[in-house]
């Protein structure tokens, strides 16, 4: 349903998460066909429900830059009409709200890692795992 489905059934209440860390972001794929994958939840209209998109900056910056691109994912998520809420958040701003010894290695984990590419990241975690 989502890369991270967060749901409280007691009160009715669901957050679906798009993650996106070392891949760029899709409005047709990560909004609208994850949209169409909520209709179940959204079906009860007593549920509240939020989608958001989480991204590096970089990654919401390049796409700001090109809002007025024709078919560009800023111009149509600024457009777009909803049933629900779609939040963007972005990596740093979690790295940023991160507190204490423990929020401290998560947050050098993300501005770390958001500036190596995939396959090197995939390279290290590999290593970490002592698979070939």
């Amino acid at each position: 349903m989502a890369d991270i489905l967060i749901a409280d059934v007691e009160n009715k209440s669901a957050v679906a998460i798009e993650v996106k860390f070392l891949s760029d972001w899709d409005f047709e794929d990560d909004i609208m066909a994850a949209s169409r994958r909520f209709e179940c939840l959204l079906a009860d209209d007593r549920i509240s429900f939020i989608h958001v998109l989480l991204v590096t900056q970089s990654k919401l910056d390049g796409a700001r830059r090109a809002k007025n691109k024709e078919g560009g994912n800023w111009l149509k998520l600024s457009n777009v009409d909803l049933k629900y809420p779609i939040v963007v958040l972005t990596w740093e701003e979690i790295a940023e709200t991160c507190e204490g010894a423990e929020g401290k290695l998560v947050s050098d984990f993300i501005y770390k890692h958001r500036k190596e590419s995939r396959e090197s990241f995939r390279s290290h975690a590999r290593q970490l795992l002592g698979l070939p």
